[in-house]
């Protein structure tokens, strides 16, 4: 377990707690055991060693106790903006315990020990920052304690067709230039958004957009990804475990032991141009040969308004919308005036760190 790259940045009691960049074997391991959620929706990712594989910049914070492994913290260091101002960031992506250390108190005990230690070193102006599903109440009893007072929430939009219809207008970003024109598009129309970042756009070369005369009128990046849904809370999640896996062509759209679907970000388009959008989101669905699409969007936020007026979203939405997300902000080392800013506008959602 020990690599030589770590470094101890605090000891409390039995536990040590070590910072070290990127992410070893080890952690990548564990990683792939881990069941997120616990009040909300239970759930295990299938492809977390590709994820893991192509996040920017990683931090691995871990605890031990001597040389056993109690719990891990993962996250990405991301250059942001709010308006025309950088800010250093750091997106924690993964925390979890160990199984032998669950149900003792220690994701709590950690949680206090991690991100102390963590804050203390980064300098002024920087940024941590995490998403919290609003049924985790432990999870935000925890943040709470730990300097992550202000929030922002965040709408989980679904998308779904029983017969997607397929676009041949869908055409690839595969060239530089095409992404500095796709890049140029998204700062404009992004120009109003905090924590904007579009370092997981164009990933694995899957940026679509619709075109007309030359002109992009709707784009996004796509990335697609399998749940294994283990358990959902009340009424419309019981409905979703065990009785839509049972009906014919639903279970198609959503089975919950091998949930597969696309997730978006990334996502432009021309004003007055709603219907090519629509159009891309349900061409890519047929041209995946999906039935289901799942993204995240900041409450607030103008695209979110245009997509839930709009609506015509398929059945899947009527069952994900309700997830009381949002993304919380520890603070502690910006200024009043980058708080400001921070707090001024919507976040922008990376559909990546949510899977």
């Amino acid at each position: 377990m020990q690599t030589e790259s770590r470094t101890l940045i605090t000891e409390q009691g039995p536990y040590q707690i070590w910072v070290e960049e990127g992410i070893s074997p080890f952690i990548v391991n564990f990683l792939k055991t881990v069941r997120l959620g616990t009040d909300g929706a239970v759930y295990r990712h299938y492809d977390t060693e590709d994820r893991i594989a192509h996040i920017e910049q990683p931090y691995t914070a871990y605890a031990t106790e001597g040389e056993k492994f109690v719990a891990c913290m993962v996250m990405s260091r991301i250059e942001t903006w709010q308006g025309d101002q950088p800010l250093d960031s750091y997106y924690i992506r993964y925390f979890s315990a160990h199984p032998d250390y669950r149900g003792k108190g220690i994701t709590k005990e950690m949680s206090l020990l991690f991100i102390d230690a963590f804050v203390k070193t980064l300098p002024q102006g920087t940024l941590l920052y995490g998403v919290l599903e609003g049924g985790n109440s432990r999870s935000i009893k925890i943040v709470e304690k730990v300097g992550f007072e202000d929030r922002k929430p965040v709408r989980t939009i679904g998308f779904s067709r029983f017969f997607p219809k397929g676009s041949k207008r869908i055409e690839r970003i595969t060239t530089e230039a095409e992404r500095e024109e796709v890049l140029n598009l998204l700062e404009d129309f992004y120009a109003d958004y905090a924590i904007r970042h579009f370092q997981n756009v164009f990933q694995k070369d899957r940026y679509y957009v619709i075109r007309e005369k030359g002109e992009i009128l709707a784009g996004l990046q796509v990335h697609k990804t399998v749940w294994k849904v283990e358990s959902m809370p009340g009424l419309s999640g019981k409905i979703m475990l065990n009785v839509l896996p049972r009906l014919p062509l639903v279970n198609k759209m959503f089975n919950p032991r091998h949930f597969e679907f696309i997730t978006f970000e990334g996502v432009y388009y021309k004003s007055g141009e709603e219907a090519a959008l629509y159009e891309l989101i349900e061409g890519l669905l047929a041209q995946e040969k999906l039935k289901s699409a799942v993204f995240w969007l900041a409450e607030d936020a103008p695209l979110a308004k245009m997509i839930l007026e709009r609506g015509k979203l398929g059945l899947i939405h009527r069952f994900v919308k309700d997830a009381g997300t949002f993304i919380a902000y520890n603070t502690t080392n910006l200024s009043e005036e980058q708080l400001e800013q921070l707090l001024r506008y919507p976040p922008y959602i990376s559909s990546f760190d949510f899977i």
